[in-house]
């Protein structure tokens, strides 16, 4: 039996390991390491030296890293192939002296290293003792995370010990995980009920949108630009714009260095470059292992420094920090690894397998109306229980692998990259690398030759046509939906769901998300179905938003021009110190003028080039969230969460009939864009609109030669999308049948406020945020205004001399800014700041005055705020205050929104650490390892305003979710949701119903109870460690359904 011939029980282990635990409180920067000896183990095993991947396990081990079961099954599986038995019960052993308990994945190993050894007499034996730890044989296919020829090995197994065996799908008890908020939308298995009975809607039916044999054809062309990692798109500078013959020179240029980098990584000796690389972490290992230069050969890796070089480096006269170009091109060769992975082990063809069954699912009304696009994808992987596992095989690397690997590719630029400038004989180094002082420190930066620069502004940066990288592209294909935190996005190409800093190694997300994975189905679903809303290019304003763009640009509309201010230089007889200081200080501030005017370009000619590239396409924009939950497009250019141009550029793919009211929304829209109308009722922005009819032809049949009204708007280029709009309905004939594909935004009022009156049922507060009802919409700035008027009044009757010095003078844009951030937890310091910035710019106060004048007027301000919203106030004091309780006992806060997505806050006292390369040292810096000691001041302001933010997260995915039940087309960016014309009502029902439901839960109380439990005196802690936490405050008597009866609440 197994157990003999281990020499160990495996009940008596299971039992010690639940006894005798690890503590919590590991190393420091222990989860860094543990990503980073499984980021080492799975290359070595990647390259088939397993016995590399051994001694990188031991090493770790060694090194007193707390390591999981994943690793040790990884090598024992590698054993396992290798038909080594001796070695795989070894790694066994090891395991279980670790005190970790043995998962299926561990048990497959132990199946398939009978197959690979022939010892098949021992598999019926090992079947007995496996059903004897309670672990389901039927269910082995689906827990264990295995390749395809992994599966086959162990299927193989399972029908010689059973062979009547059939694989049967764990039954989940999903109604015990969900949130309670959305308990109603969830079927007894925890799965996504999305149909409508009565309105019979569908959001995702793409019937009449797209071809099922279009998207067929595309899905493989997705795939192509997923795997080479990049987008051919052209560019739309005309060709006259710049110098063709300078943009060969370049091309020629590139070639020659792909050529020499490639030689040179080749050329260098294994022993050499393993060194170098400080990949391999041990004596033992330290044999001709070439880990990623055996799987991404030296030119691919090339290839991608390169593409980085001409899209980063050489725009940057000053050059750019090494620290920023490791993380850059690391990250990239990162995701090019993780693809190849996907590749190998069969990931990429069962995608692709389950993805043309899948495309059914947008074109079979019956399933997209009754089961989410998770659930569907989950049963399609149901269906293929012996082909390769597409969760949870993912490794993070730790930012320490980007510096080791990338610190080297850059060593082999700088040596070896050169070019010959003009008038020259020689050829001189192309890159050089130097050190600035920034703030102080030594900054290591590469730095291109000033005559390439010259040579790529000559060109303007492009060539006619230019790569882009295939994740800040929009997908041609509906994105994979995400089943787990590390599966979903793109077809191949990892993205996470979770968004980080650069730089930072946030595995303490990662941990308490893989923890907490069976409870985060809604927040996935939310995320499935504003990425799965189709969209298309505005032609329309693609095309005058080009012609402006290529004539010159026009600062006034937000889109740059291509002209740079010159720097000057110092004259040469120059002595006097003074003057040379000035002009160096003006020559700074001309180099970041120009550095920004260029950023913003280039910006515009990737979105412009992207726009075009996508004019004909129906395409979609993948999400993931922030660790507070709020959700982001992956795409940066191409986006609805983009400014006043990308917003105009974009259309809903699907469109909807205007209906009996979808007209006046458009006009609505028009009136809220025009911003002229913002203190005015519904009807009179409608009456607006049909006042400015005239206007709005001229502007749609003339943009750029007629009268300009649109021009005057708040959002021009907005506001013109919505004149064509308009025209196109009126001149149909029948507006209510006209198609309308317009996005149309319900924004809230002050939405941070919003959500703490409603906390602290604040009925003043309320109003004045429009959670009650008005004819008209009412200003929470003006009512505070009117509040610090009336005081200043008094004090100025009272002679107070500062009071009656800014009589006249105080008007509702000098305090607007503090009132907007004191949600987000502004100190008196900052209000102070901001207050004295807009009384500095509009010149009202000389000034001598400004400091008391600023100083004075931010008191008023949070005294008048602490007026009005004196219950939230309160709340907030005593969200600081349990923060700094927290931060004191030496752990971060941490808490579940609730939709059932935990967070964590990421500040920590950074823990810094030299990193040697063969370029320089360069500082890795941890701030987010839970193991370190938080960052108290940090820990405690920031907690109010990101608990906010989790809130007004969680309102917009339960909007999405019931959205989704209605059948309605749903896009949002943050406390601002947009729809069809002709759905506004209804969106705006669900926005309010969940706003209520969401308040009516008591959230304060749970944090309370979730705080006492993590921390407090029902926590596992020690007494010393417990924290004491304050009564919670009182609330006000504001009755949350008058958010039903309010027009303006979300307008």
């Amino acid at each position: 039996m197994l157990q003999k011939k281990l020499g160990f029980s495996l009940t008596w282990t299971r039992f010690i390991s639940r006894i005798v635990r690890p503590s919590d409180k590991t190393t420091r920067s222990s989860l860094s390491e543990l990503h980073r000896a499984m980021a080492l183990v799975d290359m070595h095993l990647q390259t088939g030296k397993v016995e590399m991947a051994e001694d990188c396990l031991k090493h770790f081990l060694r090194s007193g890293v707390q390591l999981n079961n994943r690793i040790f099954n990884e090598v024992m599986l590698g054993w396992a192939e290798k038909g080594n038995q001796f070695k795989v019960q070894s790694i066994y052993r090891t395991m279980l002296r670790s005190l970790l308990e043995p998962d299926a994945q561990t048990y497959a190993a132990l199946l398939i290293q009978h197959i690979r050894t022939k010892s098949v007499s021992y598999i019926p034996s090992l079947l007995e003792n496996i059903k004897a730890e309670g672990i389901h044989l039927e269910h082995l296919p689906y827990e264990a995370s295995l390749s395809t020829r992994q599966k086959l090995y162990l299927k193989e197994a399972l029908h010689y010990g059973a062979p009547e065996f059939q694989a049967e799908v764990p039954i989940f008890d999903g109604k015990h995980y969900i949130a309670d908020i959305v308990s109603d939308l969830y079927s007894e298995n925890g799965q996504l009920i999305t149909g409508d009975l009565q309105s019979k809607r569908s959001s995702f039916s793409l019937e009449g949108i797209v071809r099922s044999e279009d998207l067929k054809r595309k899905l493989k062309s997705q795939l192509t630009t997923e795997k080479r990692g990049s987008l051919i798109v052209k560019t739309v500078v005309p060709s006259d714009a710049f110098d063709t013959e300078s943009a060969a020179t370049l091309s020629s240029l590139r070639d020659q260095w792909q050529k020499v980098l490639t030689d040179a990584v080749f050329e260098q000796k294994p022993k050499q470059r393993d060194r170098r690389l400080k990949l391999v972490v041990s004596p033992e290992a330290a044999s001709n292992a070439t880990l990623l230069f055996k799987i991404l050969n030296p030119s691919k890796m090339v290839d991608i420094l390169l593409d980085k070089v001409f899209e980063l480096l050489l725009q940057q006269s000053d050059g750019m920090a090494v620290r920023f170009l490791c993380f850059e091109v690391g990250h990239a060769i990162e995701q090019t690894y993780e693809i190849w992975k996907k590749s190998q082990n069969g990931e990429e063809e069962k995608i692709l397998s389950m993805y043309i069954d899948y495309i059914d699912y947008y074109f079979g009304s019956n399933r997209c109306d009754s089961i989410s696009q998770r659930a569907f994808w989950e049963e399609l992987d149901c269906f293929r229980p012996w082909e390769a596992s597409l969760s949870k095989r993912s490794t993070h690397w730790p930012f320490s692998i980007h510096i080791h690997l990338v610190g080297y590719l850059l060593n082999c630029l700088v040596e070896n990259a050169e070019f010959t400038p003009t008038g020259e004989v020689s050829p001189v180094a192309a890159f050089t690398h130097e050190y600035q002082v920034i703030e102080e420190r030594k900054v290591g930066h590469i730095k291109a030759h000033p005559d390439l620069l010259k040579l790529y502004k000559a060109q303007s940066g492009l060539k006619s046509e230019f790569p882009m990288r295939a994740t800040v592209a929009p997908m041609l294909v509906p994105p994979r939906p995400w089943i787990s935190i590390d599966d979903g996005g793109y077809l191949v190409t990892p993205i996470p769901i979770m968004r980080v800093t650069r730089h930072v190694d946030a595995f303490q997300h990662w941990k308490v998300l893989e923890e907490n994975g069976d409870k985060l189905k809604p927040v996935l679903d939310a995320l499935n179905y504003i990425s799965s809303c189709p969209w298309k290019i505005n032609k329309s304003m693609l095309k005058v938003v080009e012609e402006i763009f290529n004539k010159g640009g026009d600062d006034d509309l937000g889109i740059p021009s291509g002209d740079l201010p010159d720097l000057p230089e110092l004259p040469a007889d120059e002595e006097d110190v003074s003057k040379k200081r000035e002009f160096f200080r003006l020559r700074r501030a001309l180099r970041k003028e120009r550095l920004e005017k260029n950023s913003l370009r280039m910006d515009m000619v990737y979105r412009l080039s992207l726009a075009r590239h996508f004019e004909n396409d129906i395409f979609w924009l993948p999400s993931n969230m922030d660790f507070r939950g709020r959700a982001y497009t992956v795409p940066p250019h191409l986006t609805h969460l983009g400014g006043d141009i990308a917003r105009s550029l974009l259309l809903f793919g699907k469109g909807e009939r205007l209906g009996e009211h979808g007209l006046a929304w458009l006009k609505i829209h028009l009136a809220n864009l025009r911003g002229t109308m913002k203190k005015a009722s519904l009807e009179a922005r409608v009456k607006y609109a049909e006042d400015s009819t005239e206007n709005i032809l001229d502007s749609a049949d003339n943009p750029l030669t007629g009268r300009g009204w649109w021009r005057s708007a708040d959002e021009p280029l907005q506001c013109l999308a919505c004149c064509f709009e308009i025209t196109e309905a009126i001149r149909s004939g029948e507006p209510s049948s006209y198609v309308s594909h317009l996005p149309v935004h319900q924004d809230g009022s002050c939405n941070g406020l919003q959500h703490y009156a409603a906390m602290g049922r604040d009925v003043e507060g309320g109003y004045q945020v429009n959670l009650s009802a008005s004819d008209v919409p009412q200003d929470v700035y003006s009512g505070v205004l009117r509040l610090v008027e009336a005081k200043r009044a008094i004090d100025a009757e009272n002679g107070v001399e500062i009071a009656m010095l800014l009589d006249g003078k105080v008007n509702r844009k000098v305090i607007k800014q503090t009132v907007m951030t004191i949600v987000y937890g502004v100190t008196f310091v900052g209000g102070r700041e901001q207050i004295k910035r807009q009384l500095k710019d509009q010149e009202s106060v000389d000034t001598s005055y400004l400091f008391s004048a600023s100083t004075y007027l931010v008191k008023l301000v949070f005294d008048c705020l602490g007026e009005i919203f004196e219950n939230a106030r309160l709340i907030q004091d005593w969200l600081t205050e349990s923060a700094k309780k927290i931060a004191a006992s030496g752990q971060p806060v941490q808490w579940t929104t609730p939709l059932g997505l935990p967070i964590i806050q990421p500040y920590h006292k950074p823990y810094r650490k030299e990193v040697k390369t063969g370029l320089q040292r360069i500082e890795n810096v941890s701030k987010s390892d839970i193991s370190l000691k938080p960052d108290r001041r940090k820990q405690r302001s920031a907690f109010p305003p990101n608990f906010v933010h989790s809130l007004d997260a969680t309102h917009m995915m339960l909007t999405a979710l019931h959205c989704q039940r209605n059948g309605v087309t749903f896009a949002a960016v943050h406390d601002s949701f947009w729809t069809h014309a002709a759905t506004v009502d209804i969106m705006n029902e669900v926005c309010r119903k969940q706003f209520i439901d969401l308040h009516s839960a008591p959230i304060l109380e749970q944090l309370a109870e979730q705080f006492n439990s993590t921390y407090g005196t029902d926590s596992n802690l020690s007494k010393i460690e417990q924290v004491s936490f304050d009564d919670l405050p009182r609330r006000g008597s504001l009755n949350l359904e008058d958010v039903k009866k309010s027009i303006f609440f979300f307008s």
